[in-house]
């Protein structure tokens, strides 16, 4: 997960990595609520795609809204993951208390929804892309999925609060069967290495992903995000010189000698 990337890479585990931007910042300012030191040896590289905070119940669950998660059983990420941080964000900006949550387990992605149409859980989240594959499996399979919707008010704080954060909305029809369209948190996925990794091998990173962003995009279709109008943009920790070298000499470079391929270009 995203938290766990983070220190990685502080560590010198990893030379690349991803993260949400709200994770990534919160690790290079430091954590004081959890102890973390400030990591400031992270560095972005790229924004990859937008991201969005998906919290969804079943329909029989007497779930509408943020509040109603109170007294009932959630799934939240795994640990240290994205997922967890910003469901803690968004349930500490609402007023509530992890006294008033019956249980809280611990899931990833698939897990959570295996557990909520096992009815092991009456809520999860999901912090993904939008549209986020898994869920839109869940919502094909059945029609009694529905998405809890954040509180405007706790969505301004957030985004106030938080240069990561901003406001989205996930059109009506991005999901099977969604008529209505679904106010959320948004953020990106962020493309993080270290101060410390070598120029040249940012710049090289960089480029064999610019040079293989379409073919990525046919397996993997998150990769079809990536795009010269959006590479900068969220970047929530300061660019590493090496990747400020590669989009000045993009800047530099006219549009058209990408030869039509999907490229990470600078604006």
């Amino acid at each position: 997960g995203s938290i766990e990337n983070g220190l990685s890479l502080q560590r010198r585990e990893l030379d690349f990595a991803m993260m949400q931007s709200d994770a990534a910042e919160v690790l290079y300012q430091g954590w004081q609520e959890v102890s973390v030191l400030p990591q400031s040896d992270l560095r972005s590289m790229a924004s990859l795609w937008p991201e969005a905070l998906h919290i969804v119940t079943l329909a029989d669950s007497g779930i509408r809204r943020l509040k109603d998660l109170q007294g009932k059983r959630l799934a939240v990420g795994s640990l240290r993951s994205g997922t967890l941080f910003t469901a803690k964000r968004v349930w500490i900006a609402s007023g509530l208390t992890i006294p008033d949550v019956a249980q809280i387990q611990t899931l990833g992605l698939n897990d959570s929804i295996a557990a909520l149409e096992s009815r092991e859980v009456d809520a999860i989240f999901i912090a993904g892309a939008i549209p986020e594959q898994a869920l839109q499996n869940l919502i094909g399979r059945r029609q009694d999925v529905r998405f809890v919707p954040i509180d405007s008010n706790i969505l301004e704080q957030l985004t106030s609060e938080h240069f990561a954060y901003y406001r989205t909305t996930i059109p009506a029809k991005t999901y099977p069967g969604q008529v209505e369209p679904y106010s959320t948190l948004g953020f990106a996925a962020l493309l993080i290495t270290n101060r410390n990794t070598r120029e040249e091998d940012v710049e090289r990173f960089l480029d064999v992903l610019a040079e293989g962003a379409g073919v990525l995009a046919k397996d993997f279709y998150r990769a079809a995000f990536i795009s010269r109008k959006t590479a900068r943009q969220g970047i929530s920790v300061p660019l590493h010189r090496g990747a400020e070298r590669f989009y000045k000499k993009l800047e530099e470079r006219p549009a058209a000698d990408s030869g039509g391929r999907a490229s990470v270009q600078a604006p």
